[in-house]
């Protein structure tokens, strides 16, 4: 079920024009503990629902190459397939379905990868 899911979203955000996808691609790192993270977040709204795709890498070993390249050792990596539904103007609920997958240097194991599915309502005034 959970693949089917996924698939029918892909397919959904593949079939919509590129000019219309709407997100952020970001990277931070920390220079005193050479740690950072990298996020790709891509979306699309449609009348009362936004369906996005977000995926974040953890870097557990950061450097810069030439002193300006940012680069680094990637530890895990998530992914996450997001719906938004607005049900009022004041209150959302969101679908979040996603995984973080460990790389072998992080000392994880393959099978302690997270699968997860987590729902939340928010309520703004």
């Amino acid at each position: 079920m959970k693949k089917l899911t996924l698939t029918l979203i892909l397919v959904v955000l593949l079939t919509v024009p590129t000019y219309a996808i709407n997100g952020h691609i970001s990277l931070e790192y920390d220079t005193l503990n050479k740690t950072g993270q990298g996020e790709i977040y891509l979306y699309e709204d449609y009348k009362d629902i936004r369906i996005g795709g977000r995926m974040v890498t953890d870097l557990m070993g950061f450097n810069l190459k030439g002193g300006f390249i940012p680069a680094g050792i990637p530890e895990s990596q998530t992914y996450d397939l997001i719906i938004d539904y607005r049900f009022t103007d004041n209150i959302t609920f969101t679908f979040i379905e996603g995984c973080k997958h460990y790389f072998a240097q992080s000392n994880y194991t393959r099978w302690q990868d997270e699968v997860y599915i987590k729902l939340k309502a928010k309520y703004k005034s």
